[in-house]
């Protein structure tokens, strides 16, 4: 197996258009020719986690934080080197894995249990779009294959009678970020080259992607024990809790969660929100809320969707290694005491 294998699997599930225009998603270091046998998964690439990934013999780390933010102009930085040398790609989804339904604000709604949920903000540039166009009768199965392939949605299809000539009417939805491929790929089979593909962009946020995500409890909890119960599932060795508008032994049901940094999403929370579990506010920040806030910490909120990656790459003839989060920079060098 090569890396160009797991990019083109990875990039199916994870768009890496959707991330935002400041982040760099995608492979990182290497060629999409090397062959993986092993696979290391990590938060951050760094010394510490680069050694682990040499230690453990692996040819590919995937991280959920980019190893390079910033365009560079020399390869002679030590780690770079280090990764060339032993052969090791690096490869990383950042802020699309963040506004995917599965992706980091799943995986913590999951841990807490939350039920009949929502994303908190919609509002990601990821338009909705319905789009129709004619082809021969005889080619619409390859049609919706290429439709459904690559994440479109198939609405109906009409026979029409034109020329003397069966032709099929066929109308589907996709996002802003699927439709350029599947009109691509239409083009490219269909008998006219130039078909005239119309497409209409829908006036509504499109329910597949989204910033954090609020929920319900299965059964209401007081506060100070859903904030045990988050040290517990996300193995924080401390918690921040401000009690907002709320005392410890009030009963709490709807939950707001973000994994990372999420104060930009206090304004759009709904007034019933009773507790925001996120990570990184600043000290104005929690004194203006009125809503309890728990800083639960940006690795441990975001630790679990290396869960994620070991899930929907079993699929694959390679070995995966999850770092621990012991095992991550910070958990080595941030002493509590």
């Amino acid at each position: 197996m090569i890396i160009k294998e797991i990019i083109n699997f990875l990039d199916s599930k994870i768009a890496p258009n959707l991330a935002y225009s400041w982040d760099n998603p995608g492979l990182q270091v290497g060629s999409q020719n090397w062959e993986v046998k092993k696979i290391f998964l990590t938060l951050d690439v760094n010394e510490i986690s680069i050694q682990q990934a040499i230690n453990q013999k692996a040819d590919l780390i995937i991280s959920h934080h980019p190893f390079i933010f910033r365009p560079i102009k020399s390869v002679t930085d030590s780690l770079t080197l280090k990764l060339i040398e032993h052969k090791i790609g690096v490869f990383s989804a950042h802020t699309n894995l963040d506004v995917i339904s599965g992706g980091v604000n799943s995986v913590l709604a999951d841990l807490f249990g939350l039920k009949n949920r929502k994303f908190i903000d919609s509002n990601i540039d990821a338009d909705f779009y319905f789009a129709t166009f004619y082809l021969p009768q005889n080619l619409y199965t390859k049609a919706s294959l290429i439709i459904e392939k690559n994440g479109g949605k198939l609405l109906q299809k009409q026979i029409m009678i034109q020329n003397d000539a069966n032709l099929i009417k066929v109308e589907f939805s996709s996002d802003s970020f699927k439709m350029n491929k599947i009109v691509g790929e239409i083009r490219n089979f269909h008998p006219d080259k130039k078909v005239d593909v119309q497409i209409y962009k829908q006036q509504k946020n499109n329910p597949e992607y989204g910033l954090g995500i609020q929920g319900k409890l299965a059964e209401p909890l007081t506060l100070i024990d859903f904030a045990e119960m988050v040290k517990s599932k996300l193995g924080v060795p401390k918690i921040n809790l401000w009690l907002g508008n709320k005392k410890e032994t009030d009963l709490i049901k709807n939950i707001a969660v973000c994994g990372g940094t999420g104060a930009s999403l206090l304004s759009k929370l709904r007034k019933n929100v009773d507790c925001f579990v996120s990570s990184d506010f600043t000290y104005h920040t929690i004194l203006d809320s009125k809503i309890p806030l728990i800083d639960a910490g940006h690795l441990y909120t975001e630790y679990p969707i290396l869960s994620y990656f070991e899930k929907i790459l079993a699929k694959f003839e390679v070995e995966i290694y999850k770092s621990s989060l012991a095992e991550q920079k910070y958990s080595q060098k941030m002493k509590i005491k």
